[in-house]
């Protein structure tokens, strides 16, 4: 979940006419499988001189400047009420706050340990909605939940991740569970706030707040805040291949951000929150087929459980 976090989730959208379930279900998994994606992009992006904070800058720039392109292209109505458009941005910044404390539980537990703590926030979605929105929870919904939280789990090897021989950081542990809370937060209040907005004109708003919180930061930290928890800065330095890597990741995200806003309010917020968890399982099969990772039976059966849940949540 390198880039888990990051997402996982986004305003609710307006429906566009004629979605149909299927297509709503195909648009929230890509949301995962575009974020698994960005987390063996990432690494190629760390390998040539990035880091956390540069990546998470960059991609958010980039995803605003694409969202943003596409506005001036097809020129959709902005008006929206003052107080939408500051729900909006609170969404930026919530989402802010899920990805900044999960890539600071990576600098204290080793990346399994924080994705089996941090992907529990399905099963925190499932349990909101059904208290606070009086969503149903069906025995379909709730074996599908089973299914990937257990797919979760196998895909990043929970007996490695919590052995013995890992050294299980109390402040990291800590980091990965406020990430998870703070995900499943930032889905509910989605669902709510963005409410009868059409997708692209949510991202709009959304993606600039997120862009301009990283953009402050990295400044903050050119006049002496310390970022040591995130690398040390931005990274000027990075070879070309890292920022190429930043500026795919920023591609992926803009993508990955408009299809969970037109797929949400189709899905529902229960039902999206299990099908991205089609973002380990990208991860995991494109590190074995990119990075010639160990392609272990258990990881194998986690990502099946997964498909199986997506299969299950189908209507």
């Amino acid at each position: 979940m390198t880039s888990k976090v990051e997402t996982l989730a986004s305003p609710v959208a307006q429906k566009p006419p004629g979605l149909t379930d299927f297509w709503a279900v195909i648009l929230v998994v890509l949301t995962g499988v575009s974020y698994g994606s960005q987390a063996i992009i990432g690494k190629w992006a760390y390998a040539n001189g990035g880091n956390a904070i540069t990546v998470l800058t960059v991609r958010s720039v980039i995803a605003s400047l694409i969202v943003w392109t596409i506005i001036v292209f097809l020129r959709p109505p902005l008006a929206l009420p003052i107080r939408k458009v500051i729900e909006l941005s609170l969404l930026g910044v919530v989402f802010v706050a899920s990805s900044v404390t999960y890539y600071v539980s990576l600098m204290y537990v080793q990346v399994g340990t924080a994705i089996l703590i941090a992907y529990i926030f399905p099963a925190l979605v499932v349990i909101g909605a059904v208290i606070f929105y009086k969503e149903k929870f069906t025995r379909v919904k709730g074996i599908a939940l089973l299914l990937a939280l257990s797919g979760c789990a196998l895909t990043v090897d929970p007996v490695q991740a919590l052995s013995g021989s890992v050294n299980l950081n109390v402040f990291g542990l800590f980091m990965a569970f406020i990430s998870a809370f703070v995900t499943a937060a930032y889905i509910l209040l989605s669902s709510r706030f963005g409410r009868g907005v059409p997708g692209l004109i949510g991202a709009a708003y959304s993606l600039p707040a997120m862009a301009l919180i990283y953009i402050a930061w990295c400044i903050l930290g050119q006049l002496g805040l310390d970022m040591s928890f995130v690398g040390n800065g931005f990274a000027f330095n990075m070879t070309w291949v890292g920022w190429l890597c930043c500026i795919l990741i920023g591609f992926a995200t803009s993508l990955a951000w408009t299809f969970y806003l037109i797929g949400l309010p189709k899905v529902g917020p229960s039902r999206a929150s299990i099908l991205v968890t089609s973002e380990p399982a990208t991860a995991v099969i494109l590190g074995i087929l990119l990075l010639g990772e160990a392609a272990s039976p258990v990881k194998l059966v986690g990502g099946g459980l997964i498909i199986w849940a997506v299969i299950l949540l189908r209507k």
